[in-house]
């Protein structure tokens, strides 16, 4: 098994969906989560996806817990993923590649964040309503795939959604790729 020729990927999505307009988007939600993260003095990040977490929720999960990790590995910024439930699906997955990562998962939010994504899920509503009320006040940032059904203007701190992306896991390798950082072993399995 060798590992696959991400540039073939990178290329052919930026022939599909103008590459040059995705740079820049992607370069300035990198720019305004930095200054976020700055400015706020941020902590603690939390992790989250939907209720019922499929594939894509997941993948994208540990793939965004796997960037930040590189990206703040000289700062003391605790990074955590919480998902409450699993799809019978992502679950018979998880057994089949022994993925390791689903033990660095919570199911209950055990801290207080200071910043909240939301992957594959655009609305607070569709995840945990035991996590809803624990964020109150909490900086959320959304990263999606899906339309949304608002203009994010009250809700969210910063958001970056690309409706003509297939999956949320496909941002994830155009963040990877835009960062420069290589994809590891354990993301690229799941």
């Amino acid at each position: 098994w060798r590992w696959p020729d991400l540039s073939l990927l990178k290329d052919y999505h930026s022939f599909l969906n103008n590459g040059d307009k995705i740079s820049e988007k992607i370069q300035k939600f990198w720019e305004n989560l930095d200054k976020l993260i700055k400015d706020k003095e941020i902590k603690n990040i939390a992790i989250l996806t939907h209720n019922l977490a499929d594939l894509d929720g997941f993948a994208s999960a540990i793939a965004l817990k796997d960037l930040l990790d590189n990206i703040l590995k000289d700062k003391k910024i605790q990074v955590k993923i919480f998902i409450p439930s699993l799809s019978n699906p992502i679950k018979s997955v998880i057994s089949t590649l022994d993925i390791q990562e689903v033990n660095n998962i919570s199911k209950e939010l055990d801290m207080k964040p200071d910043l909240v994504f939301l992957v594959d899920c655009n609305n607070i509503n569709n995840i945990d309503p035991e996590y809803v009320s624990q964020l109150q006040g909490i900086n959320i940032v959304v990263i999606d795939h899906h339309e949304a059904n608002n203009d994010f203007s009250d809700d969210y701190v910063l958001h970056y959604v690309d409706s003509y992306s297939s999956s949320n896991a496909e941002l994830m390798v155009d963040f990877y790729s835009f960062l420069k950082i290589p994809i590891s072993k354990h993301v690229g399995q799941i």
